[in-house]
């Protein structure tokens, strides 16, 4: 889950589970201090942002612990993704979304989640959500 604590983002999500007809679409959601508005992102799906204002706190709340080695990272300017990054910000990106490949370059070198392999692990989760007190 994606939240904005402080300032305004713009928040990408895209389907990146092969398999699902959905796979490679996106959507752009504003997300705010003010509209304490936050974005639900599952497993199999890849989340970016773009800082609106000058100043911006996100915060993340994962299923499980961070791990870099499990993951993706999908270049955000991908021509053929066509997301609606407003062109009045500057881009900066980091050295991993620079050198990010095309989603079908993650797709050709088996990087992707596989939706089935999606599904079991929603499962793993309800399982545990329904073992908490």
């Amino acid at each position: 889950m994606n939240c904005c604590a402080h300032g305004a983002m713009l928040c990408v999500v895209l389907d990146t589970r092969i398999g699902l007809p959905t796979y490679g679409e996106h959507i752009a959601v504003e997300l705010t201090a003010e509209s304490r508005k936050a974005l639900y992102v599952a497993e199999g799906l890849a989340a970016g942002f773009l800082a609106l204002t000058k100043e911006v706190t996100v915060s993340y709340l994962c299923s499980s612990l961070y791990s870099p080695s499990t993951t993706v990272s999908i270049n955000p300017l991908d021509p053929e993704l066509n997301v609606p990054w407003p062109r009045e910000h500057e881009f900066i990106l980091s050295d991993m979304d620079r050198t990010a490949p095309s989603l079908r370059e993650a797709e050709e070198r088996g990087l992707l989640p596989l939706y089935r392999d999606c599904q079991a692990r929603y499962a793993e989760l309800d399982a545990t959500a329904d073992a908490c007190p």
